[in-house]
């Protein structure tokens, strides 16, 4: 793996836990997130522009293309973000297992 300085990890195994990930773009403003592990409930994906209201971030799916601000397995999302002062995801209908949270921003 390359050595990014931006790059933040964290596991979330239950409701309502964080990773969250000050953003410090470089040209272009790509941010990525890797969700990995065996886990049930749904992570979302959340972005603040003033460091204190989140909301929903669409980032798209690397695998299909498709937009989404949510996710229930392991994925791998890219997209822009100019910005973003804080990016992060939220566990939500959380059930059991654990997710390994990698946030990578160029």
């Amino acid at each position: 793996m390359p050595n990014y300085k931006n790059v933040t990890t964290g596991s979330i195994d239950a409701n309502g836990e964080t990773v969250s990930h000050g953003c410090r773009f470089l040209s272009p403003g790509v941010l990525t997130v890797q969700l990995e592990g065996t886990f049930s409930g749904t992570l979302q994906l959340e972005a603040t522009a003033d460091g204190t209201n989140f909301e929903s971030y669409n980032l798209k799916d690397g695998n299909s293309g498709t937009l989404a601000t949510s996710a229930t397995g392991e994925k791998l999302f890219v997209g822009d973000g100019y910005g973003i002062h804080t990016f992060r995801v939220r566990a939500s209908a959380w059930s059991s297992g654990t997710a390994n949270i990698t946030i990578v921003t160029l």
